[in-house]
């Protein structure tokens, strides 16, 4: 049996969800990098300027936002779309949600303080929506690609994969969000 186990989690099915998740991991982690730098750097620089106290409140809101998405909004989704469906959803809003980031800078100074937090925090919510409405289907996805057998096997790869990219994505995102300000380009 332990063959048949590792033939399976080197397949294309099992090699493409354990990439899918990989990936996935690559572009939120370097997303939760550079949400916080982008938050601290001076206005001039193209930032928010936010001292360490409304990154906390920032980050403190979204953490709420995960805890209700997953306890309510996720399993009454999967119940009406089904796992792929939000998958293929959230492949989608993540990299919208990649773009928006670096204009939240430009808004800042147009409008009020109060309407820009609430703003904040609802792109924090659909940054936290899509994040957690990835990782979330495509651990399922893997779970259900597997026999019964072999399901051990092929997660610890997936989970492989993941750490892989988990490893590198601070780095990655750090040194592009470096590259990015010494070229002004925030």
């Amino acid at each position: 049996r332990s063959d048949s186990a590792m033939s399976y989690a080197f397949s294309k099915k099992a090699l493409l969800a354990a990439s899918a998740y990989g990936l996935l991991r690559l572009v939120v982690i370097s997303l939760d990098e550079a949400t916080p730098l982008l938050m601290s750097i001076p206005r001039a620089a193209g930032g928010l300027d936010f001292n360490t106290s409304d990154i906390g409140l920032a980050l403190f809101g979204q953490g709420l936002l995960l805890i209700l998405h997953v306890l309510i909004i996720y399993p009454n989704l999967k119940k009406w779309f089904g796992t792929l469906q939000l998958y293929k959803f959230a492949c989608i809003l993540i990299p919208l949600v990649c773009c928006v980031l670096p204009f939240l800078a430009d808004v800042y100074d147009l409008m009020s303080r109060t309407l820009f937090w609430a703003l904040l925090e609802f792109y924090m919510f659909v940054k936290v929506f899509s994040c957690s409405m990835g990782f979330t289907s495509v651990t399922i996805l893997i779970n259900n690609s597997a026999p019964q057998h072999v399901i051990g096997t092929v997660n610890g790869f997936s989970q492989m994969a993941a750490s892989f990219t988990s490893m590198i994505a601070p780095s990655l995102a750090g040194s592009l969000f470096t590259w990015s300000l010494k070229n002004s380009l925030p």
